[in-house]
């Protein structure tokens, strides 16, 4: 019997290498001696079947594995193996290492205009990435970010000083870099500002003209304080270029330098802001003052001012009569408790103005206001005999009869401006008698009559034995009164 035995499969091209990019199709292939083998494909140690990601086919004795839209993650090695027979090869997926033909440039473009950057690479980037500083760009209304091939540009339209800055663009493997610088407009000073000198509190404005006349970034300064629209100052953009700045309120601490700047151009006027001398809007006034009251002075001036006054040309202070102050415009002098001396002119000096008024005084007829009334109160009680005289604060005098009373603890005496008073605590039958308050020479007299409480024995003795030291006693109704003992020899108490 004869025995055929099959040749064994050969392998006589083995497995190549392969590198590719990503998003290529990657092929691996090799050559085999019996085309009716059994194939397996292997990536690393890991059987792979056909699919949409696998393309896998023999074509007479060649074996080919396609690897469709490659990605870093299909890297490995991969086998292929026929009845038991494998030979092997390493697939190497990498970025495309993209690189510039041609890099940024640094770009220089004034306010307004528009600007664009642009470069170009060696192969086609895939993913393009624009930065400003280290923000992300995106395309819109400020950026348009285009890719034409290997060209790729970012153009910023309307430029403002804010988009300075360093740009970059990214290609992944590679990046290039560029600085662009944002000029102010240039700007053409037509008409300088002016100088200026005014009063306090006056109004003025400031204008200069400038072309382009639609040009808005210009900056108001009083020497080197920004300044803004606010209740005392005004900024304005007037038709045909022009610029204002009106002051309202004007004080001495705003003179001054009043610097324009529009872009790199600057121009300069002074402003000197001189005392305004004070009017006075309303004088002092010829006055007539009652002896032992009050006064005020006052008058009023066009602005804060230091104040002094004088009467009859000698300089006033204040005292515990006399009180000056002031009130924003207004100057007052108060006069308290006035007297016969305070007759006489009267002279208010406001900065470099001053103003004088007469003062007479009307006395007071000094008499009794008020008189005393006769009283009448029983024994014990409180009573007050009360007076009013015309003039206050007058030395006065209380008598009883011909007997000068003087202050104790049963007689309070009292004065409250005009009224006097006399207070007796304890009332006894002996404090019946006239009163008399006295004042200058003026007297007013009043009776006081104390009714005296009747006596009676509020306890009556007791019968006792007499013995050696034996003590007897009794309770009255009234205090302070006269008493004797008496009794005999049989008498037990």
């Amino acid at each position: 019997m004869l025995f055929v035995k099959e040749k064994p499969v050969h392998i006589f091209r083995d497995l190549l290498n392969v590198k590719t990019v990503p998003g290529e199709d990657a092929e691996l292939s090799c050559e085999i001696t019996k085309p009716e083998a059994t194939i397996r494909w292997l990536k690393n140690g890991h059987f792979i079947r056909p699919s949409p990601k696998y393309e896998m086919s023999v074509e007479k004795n060649l074996a080919r594995l396609v690897i469709k839209n490659t990605t870093i993650n299909d890297s490995g090695e991969y086998c292929c193996e026929a009845d038991g027979i494998a030979t092997r090869a390493k697939l190497d997926i990498r970025e495309l290492q993209h690189t510039f033909a041609r890099e940024l440039r640094e770009t220089r473009a004034e306010e307004k205009d528009k600007v664009t950057l642009d470069c170009e690479t060696r192969q086609p980037a895939k993913r393009v990435t624009w930065l400003k500083g280290m923000v992300e760009l995106r395309s819109g209304r400020k950026y348009v970010i285009r890719q034409k091939g290997v060209l790729l540009s970012l153009t910023i339209t309307c430029l403002e000083n804010s988009d300075m800055d360093v740009y970059t663009c990214d290609v992944g493997t590679m990046q290039s870099r560029a600085q662009l610088t944002v000029q102010g407009q240039k700007v053409l000073i037509l008409d300088e500002l002016e100088d200026v000198e005014c009063l306090e509190s006056d109004t003025v404005t400031f204008r200069c003209r400038i072309c382009p006349s639609d040009y808005i970034g210009v900056k108001w300064y009083l020497d080197e304080t920004l300044l803004y629209t606010n209740d005392l100052n005004e900024i304005q953009m007037v038709p045909g270029g022009y610029h204002t700045l009106t002051f309202r309120q004007l004080a001495r601490k705003d003179t001054g330098t009043i610097s324009f700047a529009a872009g790199d151009k600057r121009s300069y006027a002074s402003l000197l802001v001189r005392e305004r001398r004070p009017t006075l809007i309303k004088a002092l006034e010829d006055c007539e003052a009652i002896e032992g009251g009050g006064l005020v002075l006052s008058c009023v001036a066009s602005k804060p001012c230091h104040i002094l006054w004088y009467k009859d040309g000698c300089l006033m202070w204040n005292s515990s009569r006399y009180a000056a102050s002031r009130s924003g415009c207004e100057a007052r002098l108060t006069i308290r408790e006035v007297c016969n001396n305070d007759a006489g002119v009267y002279e208010c000096s406001a900065g470099s103005v001053t103003t004088r008024a007469v003062v007479t005084v009307r006395a007071i007829p000094a008499e009794f206001t008020q008189s005393l009334e006769p009283v009448e109160a029983r024994e014990g009680e409180t009573v007050t005999l009360s007076c009013e005289y015309s003039l206050p604060g007058v030395p006065f005098h209380w008598k009883r009869g011909l007997e000068s009373l003087r202050p104790s603890d049963r007689v309070l005496m009292k004065q409250k401006k005009t009224l006097i008073t006399l207070t007796i605590k304890a009332l006894r039958p002996a404090d019946s008698g006239e009163y008399t308050c006295q004042c200058r020479d003026h007297r007013t007299t009043a009776s006081l009559k104390v009714q005296a409480i009747p006596i009676t024995f509020v306890q009556q003795l007791k019968s006792c034995r007499r013995r050696r030291g034996t003590t007897c006693c009794c309770a009255v109704s009234s205090l302070n009164l006269e008493f004797l003992w008496s009794g005999t020899k049989d008498t037990s108490c």
